[in-house]
């Protein structure tokens, strides 16, 4: 009579109506389990769709340094040695940095994980913005510089 039959995953005339897969299966026929990790969704046609800061072909690989988002094709803007998260590329800046991209050195008399501490610096030392170390001004000396 003409009708075709069609395979697993189609129906209609022609092969023109494509049916969903079941969750988890993809391909032709929706044979091909999708062992997608993290989350990640299983299209049809191209398999795993990870999630931003995943790569491979089952969502398996954290972006590589300096990249990030979804396919990891965007690139880091942080500074000072801080790290990028790899899913939205915010920079978690290291001791003594703040900002967006970690630019910024902490304000006077502040000083480690994001600016948080206070110096005790005395008699106009400077301190130092990572670890709170002070840099005395002649003739004072010790810790604090207040000897």
């Amino acid at each position: 009579n003409g009708a075709c039959k069609c395979p697993p995953g189609w129906n209609g005339v022609a092969f023109v109506v494509d049916v969903h897969c079941p969750l988890n299966y993809k391909g032709i026929g929706c044979e091909e389990v999708c062992d997608c990790l993290q989350g990640a969704s299983c299209d049809r046609w191209a398999g795993c769709v990870c999630p931003p800061g995943w790569t491979g072909t089952n969502c398996q690989t954290k972006c590589p340094h300096g990249t990030y988002g979804k396919r990891c094709v965007k690139y880091c803007n942080c500074h000072n040695e801080a790290t990028c998260s790899p899913s939205d590329g915010r920079c978690n800046c290291t001791d003594g940095w703040y900002g967006t991209d970690c630019q910024k050195t902490c304000p006077i008399r502040r000083f480690g994980r994001r600016c948080q501490q206070v110096c005790t610096c005395k008699n106009n030392a400077t301190c130092n913005n990572v670890d709170g170390s002070c840099a005395c001004v002649t003739p004072w000396t010790g810790r604090n510089c207040d000897q």
